[in-house]
């Protein structure tokens, strides 16, 4: 008897999980820049910082379709 192969599941790269991590975090960054309706300069810090999450994000997805697309032209 033998047991079936497991299906292979689509890794998500660390680079992707790295930047909706930093996404989040710069919103936490930037709320706790904004006092009484003052706006500080560790909010603007928050705000440079969501482009960073992004290319990441961006990174890991293309990471991520050129290896789907090596798997399945073998």
């Amino acid at each position: 008897m033998s047991l079936p192969k497991e299906k292979e599941t689509s890794k998500t790269p660390t680079e992707t999980v790295v930047g909706w991590l930093v996404v989040f975090f710069s919103v936490l960054v930037m709320a706790l820049g904004y006092n009484n309706s003052q706006i500080t300069p560790v909010f603007w810090v928050g705000v440079g910082i969501v482009p960073v999450g992004i290319i990441c994000i961006v990174l890991g997805k293309q990471k991520q379709k050129t290896q789907k697309s090596a798997q399945t032209s073998r």
